[in-house]
């Protein structure tokens, strides 16, 4: 039983090692937003940063020849840009934005797939990839402060957005180099769809012990991102 589960979980991790032998390895680096996803401007822009993600993989060779099934999980967490993003559109008469926060997209991409590894030099090996699973996907909460005016009234509140966890495909292909048959650095692109989103905002007023619970209207979003990894495997 312990075996099995031991299994199960190598079965839902990622990334990239060397195939000739079989492999259990660790990664991390940085996430580049690509199109959409990194707009910052108009409805479908995601105002993603540049982040950072890590995660597991596993690899095992399949006959002879440098082929290899792989199965990877990664973790991969993206800020916004806030500078760019556009509050002022939540800024009505008699209500103004004092100041908000916002949190990060998370994405946790779960697949498997095949790669071709050849050796270049006797310390130097290449190696291609191409991998499809599903992603979980959490988009960034939300934090707003503000102030409501009616005539003479005035009164300061609080809101706080939340997006629900959700699931989508994706698919991943990329390339890199093994170093010593231990480290590795490779390129990927992941494209995980575009998944929709429902949520909830939540509105307390200055003084009072009760809030208001509001369900938001769901709302799609394009993620795709250039992932740029160093990895080691054992």
């Amino acid at each position: 039983m312990k075996q099995t589960a031991i299994l199960v979980l190598l079965v839902l991790f990622t990334a990239a090692g060397a195939c000739h032998a079989q492999s259990f390895g660790f990664f991390g680096g940085v996430s580049m937003p690509l199109g959409d996803f990194a707009g910052d401007g108009g409805e479908k822009a995601g105002y993603a940063k540049t982040g950072y993600g890590g995660g597991v993989e596993f690899c095992m060779p399949i006959g002879t020849g440098g082929l290899g099934w792989i199965a990877s999980g990664a973790f991969v967490l993206n800020g916004i840009d806030i500078d760019k993003y556009p509050i002022d559109e939540y800024e009505e008469e008699g209500i103004r934005i004092v100041s908000f926060d916002m949190g990060s997209w998370m994405n946790v991409p779960l697949m498997t797939g095949v790669r071709f590894e050849a050796e270049a030099s006797p310390a130097l090996g290449v190696y291609g990839m191409g991998l499809g699973g599903l992603s979980l996907v959490k988009a960034p909460k939300m934090d707003i402060d503000g102030r409501f005016t009616a005539g003479t009234i005035t009164a300061n509140f609080s809101s706080e957005v939340t997006w629900d966890l959700v699931t989508a495909f994706c698919f991943g292909f990329g390339g890199g180099v093994i170093i010593g048959e231990r480290f590795n650095v490779d390129v990927r692109y992941l494209n995980i769809g575009e998944p929709e989103f429902g949520g909830k905002a939540c509105l307390t007023v200055a003084g009072s012990s009760e809030s208001i619970d509001k369900d938001l209207e769901k709302v799609k979003q394009s993620i795709s991102m250039l992932l740029i990894t160093a990895g080691v495997s054992f």
